[in-house]
């Protein structure tokens, strides 16, 4: 019994620290490139959802768990209005108003200094209602004593997920089959209400 109880009062701060740490999103900067028959082309994601859990064992950060990332077509901008439009229509916007990626499996951090870190991502990728398995290297460090930022970045073939890359100026003006993802977010990690982090 007092083995028990040993054990117990071992794992339960582990088991605390693992899963009350939700992240939570404080900036972001999610950018769509490609090129096209006349220009190389950027838009911008508005807004961006995340979901997620980060595990820690004591103080160290080890790893995510359940992170979700969810964009809606609408958010994804430019500064020309047709290029939106073309843009929502050639992603299905209306049948599939969202793009998302969730982790299939728990992320472990590895490389781990006093602030710099990576991690192997692989989960489910979903675009015009098309889901594929993908993987891809992020970076970490610390900001400060609560906030982390992870970048990362992965080339997609349009076709892939069955879309057709959007044309311009009655069709004078095509873009390319393969766009280009970056992604940068800044995260704190808050748990049972307290933000937590590096020290």
């Amino acid at each position: 019994m007092k083995k028990l109880l040993s054990v117990l009062l071992f794992t339960l701060p582990v088991i605390w620290a693992t899963g009350q740490n939700e992240l939570v999103v404080v900036d972001h900067e999610l950018t769509i490139s490609g090129t096209s028959t006349l220009k190389n082309w950027t838009m911008q994601v508005e807004e961006i959802g995340i979901t997620g859990q980060a595990i820690y064992e004591g103080n160290e950060l080890t790893g995510f768990r359940d992170v979700a990332v969810t964009v809606d077509v609408k958010d994804i901008k430019s500064d020309n209005e047709a290029m939106d439009q073309n843009t929502f229509e050639a992603l299905k916007g209306d049948e599939y108003p969202q793009i998302q990626f969730v982790l299939t499996d728990d992320v472990s951090v590895f490389s781990q200094t006093s602030s710099l870190f990576m991690a192997i991502c692989q989960g489910k990728f979903t675009l015009a209602g098309v889901s594929k398995t993908i993987s891809f290297q992020a970076q970490g460090r610390w900001k400060s004593g609560s906030k982390m930022v992870l970048t990362g970045s992965r080339k997609f073939n349009m076709m892939d997920f069955g879309v057709e890359p959007p044309t311009f100026l009655m069709g004078a003006n095509k873009t390319g089959d393969t766009v280009t993802i970056d992604l940068s977010l800044t995260l704190k990690v808050e748990s049972s209400g307290e933000t937590v982090g590096q020290n």
